[in-house]
């Protein structure tokens, strides 16, 4: 997978927006990351019995505002990236079929007409689909993990942190 998507390291510096949905994609995962945090808060002033209804508004506006933010975060990446996957077929689409025109007549003797279609057509697919869905699963993934890592570093869970680093 990761061959495929050095290959197309080219359309992803003329498609700006992969980086566009790259920064929404970390808000996004920062977003979801603060959601438990905001709990784990509204618990620990509840056992401490330090919660207040000031406090409580002003969590509960900051989880769902939160949680919003999230969406629509996680909406606009999504279109930016599967937006990029549908520029990407259409692109290999032309550029095989400026392929194909350039081709003479011992070309299609060899090769029969219908297995160029289906290569045509599924296998361009499949690289858009690798594009599309690739890309989501290895970025939100890497970008998740890491998001979860420097929030429980920072957040001062260094033995929670210690073992899901270590074990």
């Amino acid at each position: 997978m990761f061959q495929v998507i050095f290959n197309l390291k080219d359309f992803f510096k003329q498609y700006k927006k992969y980086l566009i949905a790259f920064i929404t994609m970390i808000l996004s995962n920062l977003l979801r990351v603060l959601l438990p945090y905001i709990v784990g808060l509204i618990i620990d002033y509840m056992l401490n019995d330090t919660l207040t209804s000031n406090l409580l508004e002003r969590l509960v506006t900051i989880f769902i505002v939160s949680t919003i933010g999230s969406y629509l975060f996680e909406f606009i990446w999504s279109y930016f990236l599967f937006t990029g996957a549908a520029h990407l077929q259409r692109n290999l689409r032309k550029d095989l079929m400026a392929h194909f025109l350039n081709r003479r007549a011992i070309f299609y003797e060899k090769f029969r007409v219908g297995d160029l279609m289906a290569r045509s057509t599924q296998d361009v697919r499949s690289i858009a689909q690798t594009d599309g869905f690739g890309m989501m699963i290895l970025m939100d993934s890497t970008i998740f993990l890491i998001t979860i890592v420097l929030v429980m570093g920072f957040t001062g869970h260094g033995l929670l942190l210690f073992l899901v680093c270590y074990l």
